[in-house]
């Protein structure tokens, strides 16, 4: 079973810049081949975590969504990552660990599918029990 959540980003990401920006996390986690695997695992938890630039295709928002974004951002969603979560232990912990190290990198607001919307200020504070 799988859990997805979404990074809603202010930048146009093209596959390209996608992976340039996993290489840099890559290098903050201490996961060299994030950028090649795009996903995170964990062999002694299994933890799992994938991570996938979205098409226009691949998701859909309401435009009150879309304006609470743009209000968090400061600047129109342009892009969107999806995490899908393994039902692991640990695997939610993997995606917070990639949320706060590309927020470092780029600010994003975190959509965790549950009803909870956390803005690029938030986000540092963000720990397993606040997901």
């Amino acid at each position: 079973m799988t859990i997805e959540s979404t990074l809603i980003l202010g930048e146009h990401l093209t596959k390209e810049s996608f992976v340039e920006y996993l290489k840099k996390v890559g290098q903050i986690i201490g996961e060299p081949e994030l950028a090649n695997d795009q996903g995170l695992y964990d062999a002694e938890t299994r933890a799992q975590l994938d991570i996938s630039l979205l098409t226009s295709d691949d998701y859909y928002f309401e435009q009150d969504e879309l304006d609470a974004f743009e209000k968090l951002l400061g600047t129109a969603p342009l892009s969107y990552i999806e995490l899908s979560f393994f039902s692991y232990p640990g695997s939610i912990d993997l995606g917070i660990q990639f949320t706060k190290a590309l927020n470092s990198l780029i600010p994003v607001v975190l959509d965790t599918g549950f009803g909870r919307v956390y803005s690029p200020n938030e986000i540092p504070n963000l720990t397993e029990a606040t997901y």
